[in-house]
């Protein structure tokens, strides 16, 4: 399983949040990327999640998510995937990277 791909899915931010400004955007974008890696795994137990920004997300944004599983550990009881993220822009700018470990049965 290390080294697949998820399915890239996109996601409008725009008219989602009503308060401005960039935080509160980034905000979002680090939701909807929790919320794309626990869709994809099919799990929503997060035990670990950290996102680096490399742009502003603006109120207007269309972001797409991707990632791939860097590792997978199995305790005996769950298995623990590790996860690359990303969020881009339609022009290809990258807004967000980060990663996530998430537990399943």
């Amino acid at each position: 399983m290390a080294g697949s791909a998820g399915p890239a899915r996109e996601y409008v931010p725009a008219g989602a949040v009503t308060t401005p400004g960039d935080v509160t955007q980034e905000a979002l974008a680090v939701a909807l990327a929790a919320s794309y890696a626990a869709d994809w795994l099919g799990t929503t137990e997060i035990r670990e999640f950290r996102a680096h920004f490399r742009a502003a997300v603006r109120l207007d944004d269309v972001l797409t998510c991707a990632g791939d599983v860097t590792a997978v550990e199995h305790d005996g009881e769950r298995w623990a995937i590790t996860i690359a993220l990303t969020a881009v822009r339609p022009d290809g700018q990258v807004v967000l990277n980060g990663s996530a470990v998430l537990l399943r049965s």
